[in-house]
């Protein structure tokens, strides 16, 4: 199984597909309505969300960053900044990647292998 969860984490981008991201946006409308009600897909649609996450994902990010990931690109469509998909990726990756995140992050990852 290890062998399958490689190569499913180092192709997700070519796996990741609108209807996975409906499903996800739909899972956060649980808990976070106020960022998902009326911007999904009203003003962005699961295509943007789609690529945008593909090309997130290519540059070794995870979707747990999902809801920031909204709000960016909500920011950037209300500030009228028309960028591809990769621009976009590229502008979240470098605001998400701040020392407190990478730290949390590394926190999690470091629960994760003990618990095994």
């Amino acid at each position: 199984i290890s062998g399958l969860e490689t190569a499913v984490r180092e192709h997700y981008d070519l796996i990741l597909n609108m209807d996975m991201i409906k499903d996800m946006t739909d899972n956060l409308r649980i808990n976070h309505s106020a960022l998902i009600d009326g911007l999904v897909p009203e003003k962005i649609s699961y295509g943007l969300i789609t690529e945008v996450c593909k090309a997130f994902v290519r540059r070794g990010n995870t979707l747990a960053y999902l809801p920031k990931l909204l709000e960016i690109l909500e920011a950037m469509q209300r500030a009228g900044e028309n960028k591809t998909a990769e621009e976009i990726a590229e502008y979240a990756d470098s605001r998400i990647r701040t020392r407190e995140n990478v730290k949390i992050w590394l926190q999690e990852r470091e629960k994760k292998q003990l618990s095994k």
